[in-house]
């Protein structure tokens, strides 16, 4: 049983130790943090300082999703966040068990086709690959999700008994009903452990190498891609033997991402230029400086009598997003499948 649960943890081990060289670099050159000062620090406190640098690495982050949505000032107390994280660790081990167990029986000929894109293979796709896509979004995002959160909730057991505070440990994910575009995916819904890390080495090289302005949407388009690729060669780097091979196909993912991305927000914004004539570009930004959080509903998002905006436009973004990764992702497994293939022939 427990090779099944385990082999995830190595998995995430592997994208976690090459993050943690990330964030090394940026504590330690970049951003230059510093423990309490020496004196005021036993040997303990100096292990715990670190201990919270390793598995609770996201401070700096403007938003972090609240322990209760409904009340977003809400803070567990101690016993009652290690018992909720506690359950969280024992109904994660048991998920990724059957996820294990019962896997979908793969062949070698289902890989066997060279061209791994969905559209330019529309008329041979059958219903078996189909079936295969489908599931490499849901079983590659599970593992991915139940793996890194099953970290976070043992991290947090450990920090509860030790007595740390609980404002410092906050879900690790958001809620998947807020992604209804990809952007969203990344931003409100998946984690933020590497956010920090790839975005301040991103702007370093914009700011301090190529010298371009802090401060425009080139810079903040740049930073995002740059983001992406570092995010691209984490996963590379992670998957020993293919690390040249898959890096053609996990950049290519991210790049699907950020054109995605690059999309949403030309049809949001043309959307909303169509319906809201009368509102500027300025007012625009005050009412985004308004909000209390990237959850906050304004009033173009809420109908005369002041409810959410309809469900269907919800279910018609989440459907956007769900095709979306089931076709980059099963195009980025079905690539990584094939560096194996030819490593092994």
């Amino acid at each position: 049983m427990w090779e099944r649960v385990f082999g995830e943890a190595g998995l995430v081990a592997h994208e976690y130790i090459i993050g943690f060289i990330f964030h090394s670099s940026h504590w330690l050159f970049l951003a230059k943090i510093h423990p309490p000062p020496e004196e005021s620090l036993t040997k303990s406190a100096k292990g715990w300082f670190a201990f919270k640098q390793v598995f609770s690495g996201r401070w700096g982050i403007v938003y972090l999703p609240p322990f209760d949505r409904k009340d977003p000032q809400y803070i567990p107390s101690r016993s009652k966040l290690f018992f909720r994280r506690l359950w969280d660790l024992i109904w994660i081990v048991g998920v990724i068990y059957l996820l294990n167990v019962f896997k979908l029986n793969l062949e070698p000929e289902d890989f066997v086709f060279g061209d791994t894109s969905f559209f330019r293979r529309f008329l041979d796709i059958t219903p078996r690959e189909t079936i295969i896509r489908i599931y490499f979004f849901i079983y590659g995002n599970s593992m991915a999700y139940l793996g890194l959160r099953g970290a976070h909730s043992l991290g947090t057991c450990l920090a509860m008994a030790y007595g740390d505070d609980p404002s410092r440990w906050p879900p690790l994910f958001g809620s998947l009903r807020e992604a209804t575009t990809v952007r969203k995916w990344y931003s409100l819904f998946w984690h933020h452990l590497m956010r920090k890390a790839f975005t301040a080495h991103a702007s370093f090289i914009l700011h301090n190498v190529l010298r371009l302005p802090r401060k425009g949407p080139v810079t903040r388009f740049l930073i995002i891609f740059l983001s992406f690729m570092f995010s691209a060669g984490l996963h590379a780097l992670a998957s020993p033997g293919i690390e040249l091979c898959g890096m053609f196909f996990q950049a290519r993912y991210y790049l699907l991402v950020i054109g995605a991305i690059v999309c949403e927000d030309l049809v949001i914004s043309a959307w909303r230029l169509w319906k809201y004539p009368a509102v500027t570009p300025r007012e625009t930004v005050a009412q985004e400086k308004k909000k209390e959080d990237p959850n906050s509903i304004t009033k173009h998002d809420t109908d005369e009598n002041g409810d959410a905006v309809d469900l269907l436009w919800s279910l018609l973004g989440f459907s956007w997003v769900v095709t979306f990764q089931t076709l980059s992702v099963s195009e980025n497994v079905f690539g990584l499948y094939q560096c194996y293939a030819a490593q092994v022939t």
